[in-house]
């Protein structure tokens, strides 16, 4: 089996929300033979997530191909690549300074034993995002103007080691003019005024390589020098909500020079003012449009309160003037810090134990299923986080928070609670049978029933059996409960009667013997035809008569065809004529048939 080079990469990680420097890097999946299965780019742009393209070459081996990735708190991800190329994500976390390895593109893993992926989610409360990708470096003084024969002091706002050097000047610079290993810049006595210099710093760490820049103007009149601050911590810190702080602490490494400065130039002075936001300023920030200046804080020391949850942003500017001796030269410098995200947490609630749910019948309402018995140290109460579901038999308990008495001070906390849930009584649901039956002369069986106001589903029933079925009427089904229902229940339906057979109509004579005189009349229909037989039933013939040609509503049917018609008292029109109707009669299973009719008369 093939197995392929691991390279590693440390991606160092600042959790700084939107503020953060992308970063690309191309790995190359190769075997131990020097055979190419495709390039992996990590396009990390901040956040808690990032891209991982995947172009591969064709893999006549069948493997899988996965990276690795791995932070310094010891969590680690696999994320298996696109077969067929594309792109995929991975999310790490961790609070505080971190570093991410990429521990390269890895192969050999024939697909068929497959490989678990490791998700490691930010979390639905994740309070910033995660930068990833290599910590920008910042020079401290960004610009400065210095003195010829005077020094300048540059440092590194992280603190971390950098190779500092002259990059260019506007004009070839004297001996003496240089910058040592510490960052400090010399300029010689006899350097051109107003020349201007870049000045350099490259990290130590070359993989990948950052660099940052800072421009000095030199000048012969007496400028305040700029602070350089260091100290100040550049990874966020969190806190539980009244828990003690500890204090942020910023270091002017060029305080013997500036004070130096105030002896020389006869005065000045040296200040110094925090501020802080909601919101992130950015680098560098500006505390005049961007924060709040925070009232009495003017030492080199300040400790951030945590009396209420959220996330504050602090930052200091410490300002240096000097008397104006009417040079023309800068005489108030300020310089301003990074940024420090500090994050108070609600405190999470002291819960001794966790409540017990009340047995509820398959269909309540969780909100109906009573807590009893928890019991916190923290002052709140327990209830299910969704009181509106009906919990199935078969569960795995469901989520009950405790929210605290005290919502600014403790965060509500949820656990699942084991639930026993009995299954309903047939008997008690509102189920029945669906859909319209008409006789066929076969058994209906039928399948599809209401579903009790939703909550029945085919597995929470099985049919035992049927009754006949057959014959128009009452039919009945009998259903054993399963699953979230329990016990058996017949359920009846309605056969109707079927349509009487097209075809079949019945006759007779259309000779109607009658006699009178006005007002009894009596007549005979006579020669009808015989009953029929249709599946197995016999069906008879029925009569009437009406004075209305072709009436189809309210006829006297009967089934002697023999009539005696009284109608004294009764208004006739002069000439009316009597109308006989036959028809088969409605059955068991048929409805009756279409009907023939004659007349006879006038009957006066």
């Amino acid at each position: 089996m093939k197995s392929n080079i691991i390279i590693i990469l440390i991606i160092s990680c600042l959790l700084l929300a939107s503020c953060f420097s992308p970063y690309t890097g191309t790995f190359e999946d190769k075997d131990n033979s020097g055979e190419s299965y495709g390039t992996v780019t990590i396009s990390i742009g901040g956040g808690s997530r990032a891209a991982l393209p995947w172009n591969p070459s064709t893999d006549s081996n069948d493997l899988e191909h996965f990276i690795t990735l791995t932070d310094s708190k010891g969590k680690e991800q696999n994320k298996t690549l696109p077969a067929g190329g594309g792109s995929t994500g991975f999310s790490l976390v961790a609070v505080g300074s971190c570093d991410i390895y990429i521990v390269g593109v890895h192969s050999g893993i024939p697909k068929s034993e497959g490989r678990e992926t490791v998700m490691i989610n930010p979390g639905p409360n994740g309070p910033f995002a995660i930068q990833m990708g290599p910590s920008p470096i910042n020079i401290s003084p960004s610009s400065a103007t210095v003195k010829i024969g005077k020094s300048q002091q540059f440092s590194i706002s992280s603190g971390e080691s950098v190779n500092w050097t002259i990059e260019n000047s506007s004009v070839p610079l004297q001996g003496g003019t240089f910058i040592d290993s510490s960052g400090l810049l010399f300029i010689d006595p006899g350097e051109t005024v107003s020349a201007t210099l870049t000045i350099r710093a490259d990290s130590v760490v070359t993989n990948p390589s950052r660099s940052a820049t800072a421009s000095v103007m030199v000048s012969d009149l007496d400028n305040a020098i700029s602070p350089s601050l260091s100290g100040i911590i550049t990874v966020p810190v969190s806190y539980v909500i009244n828990d003690p702080a500890s204090p942020i602490n910023v270091t002017v490494t060029n305080f013997p020079a500036i004070t130096a400065q105030h002896s020389e130039q006869g005065g000045g002075s040296i200040s110094i003012q925090w501020y802080s936001s909601n919101i992130n300023p950015g680098f560098p920030p500006s505390g005049s449009t961007l924060g709040a200046p925070i009232t009495g804080s003017g030492s080199d020391s300040y400790t951030p309160p945590t009396s209420s949850a959220g996330t504050t942003y602090y930052w200091v500017e410490v300002t240096n003037s000097i008397d104006d001796n009417l040079d023309g030269g800068n005489k108030t410098v300020i310089e301003v810090s990074n940024v420090v995200m500090v994050l108070v947490t609600l405190a999470i609630p002291d819960i001794t134990s966790w409540p017990t749910a009340a047995t509820v019948t398959y269909g309540t309402q969780l909100s109906f299923s009573a807590l009893s018995g928890g019991v916190s140290v923290t002052p709140g109460s327990f209830a299910w986080t969704t009181g509106t579901t009906i919990a199935p038999v078969s569960n795995f308990g469901y989520s009950v928070t405790f929210t605290p008495a005290d919502p600014s001070t403790y965060e509500p906390v949820t656990q699942i609670v084991p639930i026993t849930v009995n299954p309903k009584a047939l008997a008690n649901a509102a189920i029945s049978v669906t859909g319209t039956f008409t006789y066929t002369g076969s058994a209906h069986q039928p399948t599809n029933f209401s579903n009790d106001g939703g909550l029945m589903t085919t597995s929470d029933r099985t049919i035992t059996n049927y009754g006949p079925n057959t014959d128009a009427g009452n039919g009945t089904v009998t259903i054993l409960g399963s699953g979230n229902y329990t016990g058996t229940r017949t359920l009846n339906f309605t056969i109707g009667r079927a349509a009487f057979p097209s075809g079949t109509t019945p006759d007779h004579s259309t000779n109607y013997p009658w006699t009178g005189p006005f007002p009894v009349i009596n007549f005979q229909i006579i020669n009808p035809s015989p009953p029929v037989v249709i599946n197995g039933e016999t069906i008879n013939l029925e009569y009437a008569w009406s004075l209305t040609q072709g009436q189809t509503e309210g006829l006297p049917w009967q089934s002697s065809n023999t009539f005696s018609i009284d109608f004294t008292g009764v208004t006739v029109p002069s000439g009316s004529f009597i109308y006989a109707y036959v028809r088969y009669a409605q059955s068991t299973n048929y409805e009756a048939s279409v009907y023939t009719y004659g007349s006879f008369g006038a009957i006066n």
